[in-house]
């Protein structure tokens, strides 16, 4: 009973830091670097660190999820079974773009020299967009959660 509470505790937690690392990075961090003067060390330093966060989040909500869905196991209907295949989609749809994304502003920022501000913009255009998509995907999960604990 009580490892069925702390899989439920760390999946919300994975969840909650997933979606609120996107909006942090879409409302907080993108604005924070379009006005700094020096956006691209600053976009070297929170790269790296957010990538891990949602790494993190990502384990979380592969781990608990799987444990979730095991003690379900025998007991699911057609319909919670296309909800928690869903929900694998989603997660390895925001897993890989995510890491995609962070790859490819890795790599952009290894290219950048200093103060090239239309390059910087294109790396930041490209989180922004990234950042606008895995909000929606993140909302989906959630939806798709709260689908699958209320039945």
């Amino acid at each position: 009973m009580w490892l069925a509470l702390l899989a439920g505790f760390l999946h919300l937690v994975g969840a909650a830091f997933w979606v609120g690392g996107s909006a942090a990075l879409r409302w907080a961090w993108l604005p924070a670097l379009r006005i700094s003067t020096d956006g691209t060390q600053l976009l070297r330093r929170v790269i790296p660190n957010l990538q891990w966060i949602f790494r993190i989040a990502a384990l979380l909500l592969l781990i608990s999820g799987g444990y979730r869905a095991s003690v379900v196991g025998s007991a699911l209907s057609l319909d919670r079974l296309i909800g928690l295949l869903l929900m694998i989609a989603l997660w390895i749809a925001l897993t890989g773009l995510y890491e995609m994304a962070f790859a490819q502003a890795r790599r952009r920022l290894a290219a950048l020299k200093e103060n090239d501000v239309p390059a910087f913009a294109v790396a930041l255009a490209g989180l922004e967009r990234l950042s606008a998509l895995t909000l929606w995907l993140g909302f989906l999960l959630l939806l798709d959660g709260a689908y699958l604990v209320v039945g």
